[in-house]
């Protein structure tokens, strides 16, 4: 009898197990099972309807199952024998006898069930985003289907496994779209939803119950016809639910929204179809992205898309906690036309180095970087809105080898876009086709041969950048463009940015630049000569400019040099050391902030050394904005969004300290120590030394002037050194032996009174 599939939804399939007489032993044993598909309503090609009535046969391409052992063990992805007629399919495993029980779960097509959960009994599956529609049936990769058997306290003998269908089926059929279309060449359909329709998705069997892994909202199916495009998706209530669909065409795009009705629920198995007319749609001239082959076709301000060079998948704008999702994309020879929506289009600006890159997202998401450093684990990417060393990147294009699991080992991916962070330890951007997700990575990693995938940057079709542009900045000045400095020689960096040519000059005796002119980026050294004067402080003032028509059009930064201690040791007004935690990242342990090359926020006399230790890693690095100064604008409802003053504080966690150990004192009789917090000092929040001959004296707490809507203290405590202390360095400790609350520290100073 032939096996059909009802429009409404799919029939049931049965499945044979045959397993060979023999006699049964105590010890296990591996005893071969052959399951038989016995009718065609699995993983299939669906046949001319007859009727409202689809059938449905195996497939060439249909060569492997996923089938699992009581939601556990797997045995793999197993190969498939079709009959001559399409309509049975067979494939055997061995099966270790002697368990004390027996359910076989089979997943079509293999690659679709990612893992499984025996305690909930739950399948992770996942819809592909980019789909092949055919002229009479979906993608087959489009078509999930498990099959459970019953449980059996022995291997069987027999297996019934009746397949049913996880994914529901959208039929579109448009009409009026000859005169629309003119002589364009429709090249794929993508469907848009408010719901989870594609990616990574749990299943219950037993239930039919649904929830999310990693999921997106848009499916990009490829199509030659508008005749009949099938779409698979995850089954969802799309009642009153508004589609949002794009033909993307050689010449362009049609937009069209359809409104479903009332009672539009899309379950497991079920065929919706949709007939969509064109009639009054008009073809929009198509946004194109090309193939970027050289780093030079890069520019800033342009817009690209990074995409999986063997796969059908961008980035999306959907930010996980730890990653980007992946959203789907049809490519051309070279190009990609009309991205949806989902697909994240990222805006090059400068980086914090000439030849470096941030990649800013759009909308309000910020700058993409990579994030080990927070976490301290992981193939971790995020995104903020402050521009770190972490997200700022490096691009090169150049052919690579395939990693060992492609289709061809042997041969090379052209065009390979390295987005590089050079600040991070897992700095390198790639695609995991394992994961369905973009993050960073290790350049050593092994998962380079094995689950990554290269990217290809595809840049928004459009003039090259003639605007001119210009800016220089000194990684080590402040805000005010100022840069301090102890006697010592000292090589100083001054970046400069842009496209245009310019002209550098440096004032100030013995003091020179590494070049007075140039055009577009560069990196220029400043060098300043030793000061062997014990009374004057030089200062050096380097100009660098452009004739360009760009505001402003010319940078200066002065260098003001210490004088060189003389016989008496520090001078009064010198500064021994002060740490504003610039440049660390959320949960830094104190000793971690100041291990990292971005830890701007310390400054130790005579470009001396300090040690920082803490007890556990609850006293951390937190930018909560608890503690802001100096600020220019605020947002009560997202400090971190905050600019004008750097947002980290130290939090000295309950029953916590902080110890600073090697800040410089020699010849000094009294220093002020000054820093900023949430909480007045008492019993329980002290500072104290454990270096002998040195006392922390009078203590004093007053409120800092701020518009800030927080309680902000400064606290002063004045220290004194014995006329017995000879030492040159000393220790201080910030503790808070509270069991109740934490506190927060930030800008801390020692400064010299007396010497």
């Amino acid at each position: 009898m032939k096996k059909v599939i009802l429009f409404a939804a799919f029939a049931a399939l049965a499945l044979t197990s045959c397993v060979k007489e023999a006699t049964r032993e105590t010890a296990p044993r591996m005893q071969t099972v052959s399951f038989e598909a016995t009718a065609p309503e699995t993983k299939t090609l669906f046949g001319s309807p007859d009727g409202a009535k689809y059938p449905v046969f195996w497939t060439n391409n249909d060569q492997q199952v996923s089938v699992t052992l009581n939601y556990n063990s797997t045995f793999g992805q197993l190969d498939l024998t079709r009959s001559a007629d399409n309509k049975t399919a067979t494939f055997t495993s061995s099966v270790e006898s002697g368990l004390s029980e027996y359910t076989f779960v089979a997943v079509s097509p293999a690659a679709a069930l990612i893992t499984v959960n025996a305690t909930e009994k739950r399948l992770n599956v996942e819809i592909p985003a980019a789909q092949v529609s055919s002229a009479s049936s979906p993608d087959e990769k489009a078509q999930v289907l498990y099959a459970e058997s019953a449980t059996f306290n022995e291997v069987p003998e027999k297996v019934d496994m009746p397949f049913h269908h996880i994914t529901g089926y959208f039929h579109f059929v448009f009409t009026d779209y000859a005169s629309v279309l003119g002589e364009a060449k429709v090249l794929s359909v993508s469907v848009t939803s408010t719901k989870d329709i594609a990616g990574r998705m749990f299943y219950i069997p037993s239930s039919g119950a649904t929830s999310a892994n990693a999921m997106f909202k848009t499916i990009s199916a490829s199509t030659s016809t508008l005749d009949n495009v099938w779409v698979g998706l995850a089954p969802a209530d799309f009642s009153n639910e508004t589609l949002s669909l794009v033909i993307n065409t050689d010449k362009g795009t049609i937009s069209k929204d359809i409104q479903l009705g009332a009672s539009a629920n899309l379950t497991s198995g079920k065929i919706a179809k949709l007939t969509v007319s064109l009639e009054g749609c008009s073809l929009k001239a198509p946004v194109r992205y090309n193939l970027v082959t050289a780093s030079e076709q890069l520019h800033i301000g342009d817009k690209i898309l990074i995409v999986a060079a063997n796969n059908d998948v961008a980035l999306s704008t959907t930010q996980n906690t730890n990653n980007r999702a992946q959203a789907g994309v049809t490519k051309g020879d070279g190009f990609i036309l009309d991205p949806s929506d989902a697909v994240e289009v990222i805006t090059l600006e400068e980086g914090l180095k000439p030849g470096e890159y941030a990649l800013h997202a759009s909308g309000e998401a910020g700058y993409l970087y990579a994030a080990y450093e927070e976490s301290g684990s992981g193939n971790n990417m995020r995104t903020n809105q402050t521009l770190t060393p972490y997200g700022s990147w490096t691009i090169s294009i150049a052919d690579k080898q395939n990693g060992e699991d492609d289709d061809d080992a042997t041969g090379f991916t052209e065009n390979v876009a390295t987005l590089l962070a050079k600040s991070s330890a897992r700095g390198l951007m790639l695609y995991n086709k394992a994961s369905s997700l973009f993050s960073s990575y290790m350049t050593t990693s092994s998962l380079l041969k094995s689950k990554v995938s290269y990217l290809h940057i595809y840049r928004l079709d459009k003039e090259a950048d003639t605007t001119p542009r210009f800016k220089v900045s000194m990684p080590e000045a402040n805000s005010e463009h100022v840069v301090s400095t102890s006697a010592a020689a000292k090589d100083l960096e001054v970046y400069v940015f842009g496209n245009a040519a310019w002209t550098a000059s440096v004032s100030g005796t013995g003091a020179s630049l590494s070049a007075t002119s140039g055009s577009g980026n560069a990196i220029l050294t400043l060098s300043i000569p030793e000061n062997t004067s014990e009374t004057a402080t030089p200062a050096y003032t380097v100009t660098v400019s452009t004739t360009a028509s760009v505001t402003p059009a010319s940078y200066s930064f002065t260098v003001n040099q210490s004088a060189k201690p003389g016989e008496g040791g520090i001078k009064v007004g010198a500064v021994l050391w002060s740490e504003s935690f610039a440049g660390g990242a959320a949960n830094d342990t104190p000793s971690a902030y100041l291990a990292k090359a971005t830890s701007t926020g310390t400054t130790v006399y005579d470009e001396g050394t300090v040690t920082y230790t803490q007890n556990g890693t609850s006293t951390k690095l937190y930018n909560d904005g608890l503690i802001y100064l100096n600020q220019t604008t605020y947002n009560t409802a997202a400090k971190r969004q905050a600019t004008g003053a750097n947002l980290m504080n130290l939090l000295v966690a309950k029953s916590g300290w902080w110890k600073i150990a090697g800040i410089p004192c020699k010849g000094v009789k009294k220093v002020q120590l000054k820093y900023y917090s949430n909480s007045v000092p008492n019993a329980d929040r002290t500072v104290t030394t454990d270096t002998e001959g040195v006392t922390l004296g009078t203590v004093s707490s007053t409120d800092y002037t701020s518009d800030w809507d927080k309680k902000v203290i400064v606290i002063t405590y004045d220290i004194t050194f014995s006329d017995t202390f000879s030492g040159e360095a000393f220790n201080l400790q910030f503790n808070n032996t509270s069991t109740g609350s934490n506190i927060r520290v930030t800008d801390v100073t020692v400064t010299v009174t007396e010497v």
